[in-house]
C-alpha cells in the first residue's frame, strides 16, 4: 500500500528495514536515544532475521542499562538463525552488566574464537584483560574493598529468584553462599529480604540484626528494620527510623530503591520525590524509577508529571500493557472522567481489579473457535501485547494455558514466545521445562537457550531437563561444561556428559552432598572425559587436568563417582 505525497512521489506505508535503520542513524546522530530506538525497533520487527536491526536495538538497550531485555534479544537471535560474532560480544557486554563475570568472560572468548580479527577483537582483549584483573574489575563495577565479585553474582540471581516467586530457593542459595563467604553484608542484607518474602519474619529479624550488631550503620540493614516495623504496625518507630537516615554520604543504587519504597509506603512524599531524582540521575530508562516517580507524582496529583514518566515507558516499550494502563488512568484522573483507581501498585503491575478483569477477558477469548483465535494471533497485535503480559502474573494455570496455545499457534512468532520465555529471570524453573518439551515438539531448531537453576545455559532438551531443586554448586559444573563443550561446538559430547550426570543425580533423590569447589571442577572434569569418549574421541587426561586445574588424584575420584552411570551408548 502506498500514499502520495504532494511532489507526487509514491513512497511505501510499509517501509523496508534499510529504511528504518537509516532514520535511527539519523536520531543517534542527535543523541536521541528515544527516537532511535523506536526507529531501529521498527527496523527489527519488519525482518527478526536481519542482525543489524538486531544488534542496534540490543546496543540501545544496553546503553539504557536495560541488561536483561538486551541479552534476551541476541540470545534469541542467535539461537533461531545464524550467530554472528558481535552478538557474543554485546552478550558479553550484558553480562558484565548483569554481575555474570564469568558467563562475560565466555562470551568473549567465544567471540575471539569466532572473529579473532573482528570489528571488537581489541576491546574483546582488553575486556578480558580487565576481568582477570581484580583492581580493574573492583573500579569498573564500583565494589568496595571488603566485597566479593562472587557475592554480586550470587545477590542478582537470588533477586531473579524473589522475582520468579521461588524464595525458598532463593533463601538456600544465600545461605549456600554465606556459608563460604560469611563476610558478604550485601547478602546477608539480601538473605533477610528474601527471608521476609518467605513468610519467615523471625529469621529476617535475626539475620537484619546480626547485620546491625556489626555495623549499626549499615543503610540496607536500616532499610531492612524500617519494613519489618512497618509490618509489625509499629509506624512511629518505622517513621522515626526512616526519618533520621538523611545522609550526605553517596548511597548505592539498590539502597537509594530500598529506601525511596520505604518512604512512599509510608507516605513521605517529598522526600521519597528527592530521592527518586537521585536514582532517575542515575538510571533514567530503568522501569521501576519511572513507575515509582509516576506513582509518587499522581500521589501528589501532580497528573502531567507522572504522565511524563509513562510516556517514556512506551517510548521505550510500545507494547508495555502495564504503561498503557497507567497512562490512560491518569488522563481519566486528570480529565475528571472518572475516579482515581481504588489501588494503584507501587510493584510495577496493574492492580488486583485490572488484572482480573485481563484474566477473564483471556478466558473468554479462550473459547472462542480456533480458526478465529488463530485469526486474532495473526492479526491483532493487541491480542498478542495481551497473552504476553498474561505471562508475567503469578498464576500459573493462566500461563499453562498460553504456553500450550503458542504451541498450537506453531508459527515463526509463536516459537520466538516460546523461547523467550525460556530466557526470562522472573519465571519459575517448573515452566521452562515444560516450554522445553513445547519447542520440542515443535521440532524447533536445537540448542535452545535458557535461564535455568540460575545459570544461563544452552543445549538439548535432554541437556536441559535436569532435577528442580539443583544446588547452585552443581549447577556450575552444567557452566563449565557449557564452556567445553557446547560453546565450542561438541554439542554431542555434551549430550552423553549430561545424561550420565543426570542418571547420577536422580539416584541422590534431591539429598545432593556438599562440593567444593575443587570437586566442582573435578567433576566437569570426569563428565567431559566420559561425554568425549562417549562420542568416540580419544581424550588426553592429562589435557583435562590442565584446562580444569585439577590433580589426577581428583580426576580420578570424579571418575569414579560417575563410572558407574556411563551406560554406553550404542
Amino acid at each position: 500500500m502506498t500514499e502520495k505525497k504532494a511532489n507526487g512521489k509514491i513512497i511505501p506505508f510499509r517501509q523496508e528495514t534499510a529504511f528504518y535503520m537509516k532514520r535511527g542513524a539519523k536520531q543517534m546522530e542527535k543523541n536521541d536515544l528515544l527516537s532511535a530506538l523506536c526507529r531501529y525497533r521498527q527496523a527489527y520487527e519488519s525482518d527478526p532475521s536481519n542482525v543489524d536491526s538486531c544488534l542496534a536495538v540490543a546496543e540501545l538497550l544496553y546503553q539504557m542499562q536495560r541488561y536483561e531485555e538486551s541479552n534476551r534479544l541476541l540470545l534469541l537471535y542467535i539461537s533461531m538463525y545464524e550467530p554472528a560474532p558481535e552478538c557474543f560480544f554485546g552478550i558479553a557486554c550484558n553480562y558484565f552488566g548483569m554481575h555474570e563475570f564469568d558467563y562475560a568472560s565466555e562470551s568473549l572468548e567465544t567471540y575471539l574464537r569466532l572473529d579473532p580479527d573482528g570489528t571488537y577483537a581489541y576491546d574483546a582483549e582488553d575486556f578480558l584483560d580487565m576481568l582477570d584483573d581484580d583492581d580493574a574489575l573492583a573500579e569498573a563495577t564500583g565494589i568496595s574493598d571488603d566485597e566479593d565479585f562472587d557475592t554480586l553474582t550470587i545477590c542478582t540471581r537470588a533477586k531473579h529468584l524473589l522475582d520468579a516467586g521461588e524464595t525458598e530457593i532463593a533463601v538456600g542459595l544465600l545461605k549456600e553462599h554465606l556459608h563460604e563467604v560469611p563476610a558478604a553484608w550485601r547478602a546477608w542484607n539480601l538473605l533477610a529480604v528474601a527471608q521476609y518474602c518467605a513468610g519467615d519474619r523471625k529469621g529476617a529479624k535475626e539475620t537484619t540484626d546480626l547485620v546491625l550488631a556489626e555495623d549499626p550503620q549499615n543503610r540496607a540493614a536500616l532499610c531492612n528494620r524500617i519494613l519489618l516495623l512497618h509490618a509489625e504496625g509499629k509506624e512511629e518507630e518505622a517513621l522515626a527510623l526512616l526519618d533520621g537516615m538523611h545522609s550526605e554520604r553517596e548511597e548505592l543504587p539498590e539502597t537509594l530503591s530500598s529506601i525511596a519504597v520505604l518512604q512512599l509506603e509510608l507516605g513521605r512524599l517529598e522526600a521519597a520525590k528527592n530521592t527518586l531524582a537521585q536514582l532517575y540521575a542515575i538510571a533514567p530508562y530503568d522501569t521501576n524509577v519511572l513507575h515509582q516517580m509516576g506513582y509518587c507524582a499522581r500521589q501528589m496529583e501532580a497528573y502531567e508529571e507522572a504522565q511524563k514518566c509513562y510516556r517514556k515507558l512506551l517510548r521505550i516499550d510500545p507494547r508495555d500493557t502495564v504503561a498503557h494502563y497507567y497512562l490512560l488512568a491518569l488522563k481519566n484522573a486528570q480529565d475528571g472522567a472518572q475516579s482515581r483507581p481504588a489501588y494503584w501498585s507501587l510493584a510495577y503491575r496493574v492492580p488486583l481489579p485490572e488484572m482480573l478483569r485481563r484474566l477473564n477477558h483471556v478466558n473468554r477469548l479462550f473459547s472462542l473457535p480456533e480458526p478465529e483465535l488463530r485469526k486474532k494471533w495473526e492479526q491483532e497485535q493487541s491480542f498478542r501485547d495481551l497473552l504476553n503480559w498474561a505471562l508475567t502474573v503469578q498464576d500459573e494455570k493462566t500461563k499453562r494455558a498460553i504456553l500450550p496455545f503458542y504451541f498450537l499457534m506453531g508459527d515463526r512468532r509463536a516459537e520466538y514466545e516460546l523461547r523467550s520465555f525460556l530466557l526470562r529471570t522472573d519465571q519459575p524453573d517448573g515452566l521452562k521445562r515444560e516450554t522445553l518439551g513445547l519447542l520440542k515438539r515443535l521440532n524447533a531448531k536445537e540448542p535452545y537457550m535458557a535461564y535455568l537453576g540460575s545459570q544461563w545455559v544452552q543445549g538439548s532438551v535432554s541437556v536441559m531437563l535436569l532435577p528442580n531443586d539443583m544446588p547452585e554448586s552443581y549447577g556450575n559444573i552444567l557452566r563449565f561444561l557449557a564452556e567445553r563443550l557446547t560453546m565450542n561446538g561438541q554439542e554431542q559430547a555434551a549430550k552423553f556428559a549430561m545424561q550420565v550426570l543426570k542418571r547420577y543425580l536422580e539416584q541422590l533423590e534431591g539429598r545432593y552432598p556438599r562440593i567444593s569447589v575443587n570437586q566442582q571442577s573435578s567433576f566437569a572434569a570426569a563428565l567431559e572425559l566420559i561425554g568425549r569418549q562417549l562420542d568416540g574421541q580419544n581424550v588426553a587426561e592429562q589435557e583435562l587436568c590442565q584446562a580444569y586445574k585439577v590433580t589426577p588424584i581428583r580426576l580420578k575420584n570424579a571418575l569414579a563417582k560417575f563410572e558407574p552411570f556411563r551406560e554406553e551408548q550404542p
